[in-house]
């Protein structure tokens, strides 16, 4: 089941203070924050290895690609010390310049997170011209 913004807040002060943590909890404060569809539908639910398979490399993508993202290491040894087949809710939000995705179990109401800085128009439509010139 998805989780409020409230909760998750709740959820993070309760964390040690670290810059993802410090992160996490200023995405989930601010004002205007729409919770969204999960980018991925076929992972509601997903068990807890798909999701780190998937993440695993997603990580790896964000970080090649230059991308600010926080809590990807956290989220990344939660999701391996869980039971392979758990399944894994996740709830996203998108806030001003950031998506901010929360992962949860039956047991764990705040398993993980990540936020993603996210591009500008501008930056995106420069990417794919980039790709078009040097990819096609």
């Amino acid at each position: 089941m998805p989780m409020t913004a409230e909760a998750i807040a709740q959820q993070l002060q309760t964390l040690p203070s670290t810059d993802d943590t410090e992160a996490a909890l200023s995405f989930i404060k601010q004002p205007g924050l729409v919770q969204v569809p999960h980018p991925f539908p076929d992972h509601a639910g997903a068990p807890a290895h798909v999701v780190l398979r998937t993440y695993r490399l997603r990580a790896k993508s964000t970080a090649k690609a230059g991308m600010p993202a926080f809590g990807f290491p956290s989220l990344l040894n939660a999701l391996a010390v869980l039971p392979p087949m758990e399944p894994v809710t996740t709830t996203v939000f998108e806030g001003t310049g950031c998506l901010g995705i929360f992962w949860s179990t039956q047991t764990d109401p705040l398993l993980g997170f990540v936020i993603v800085k996210q591009r500008s128009p501008e930056e995106e439509q420069e990417r794919i011209d980039w790709f078009r010139r040097n990819i096609t």
